[in-house]
């Protein structure tokens, strides 16, 4: 669902402008989503104890980030926003990344339940690259009277997916 929200303000605010976009948004987030568990899954107890006491503040901050640029954006008085920003690759790859940060601890679990990994890496992939897709679609046909707020929509869901992230880890006590 993540995946599917940020594509989702990444589309609304016209940052995917292409269906070659829409697709290296997809398979970037797929494969992020589906390595991470594997990392967690690989690196079992040793690893998660080095990054579990920092890993939501990561996810979090680097949401906060691009939230934050697109409230900047969405107050520009020019109204034309670099589409290409978001698309670049270190754009994507820094929201590919903090969107699936959190998905390393389902790894780990997978480690401590003696679960083979190949299907639900494979699984978890392709789901988030068609959840991927459907938010770049649904954003793109969502556009019209929010087209000015966009970028600011996009960022408060940016918030509320890294805030997320921040509540639950501190709610478990991590």
């Amino acid at each position: 669902m993540d995946c599917f929200a940020v594509a989702f303000a990444a589309s609304l605010g016209k940052r995917v402008s292409s269906a070659a976009e829409a697709i290296r948004m997809a398979i970037l987030f797929g494969f992020f989503q589906g390595f991470m568990p594997f990392l967690g899954w690989s690196g079992g107890r040793a690893f998660t104890d080095l990054i579990a006491p920092f890993d939501h503040w990561v996810a979090f901050g680097l949401l906060a980030i691009i939230a934050l640029h697109l409230f900047y954006e969405a107050w520009q008085d020019d109204g034309a926003e670099d589409i290409t920003r978001v698309m670049t690759w270190k754009g994507l790859l820094t929201l590919s990344v903090a969107t699936s940060i959190d998905a390393m601890a389902a790894g780990l679990s997978f480690s401590v339940m003696s679960v083979s990994i190949l299907v639900p890496v494979l699984c978890i992939g392709l789901v988030a690259a068609i959840m991927t897709l459907l938010g770049v679609i649904l954003g793109r046909y969502s556009r019209g009277p929010l087209d000015r707020y966009a970028a600011a929509l996009g960022g408060v869901i940016l918030l509320g997916i890294g805030s997320r992230i921040l509540v639950e880890h501190i709610s478990r006590g991590i």
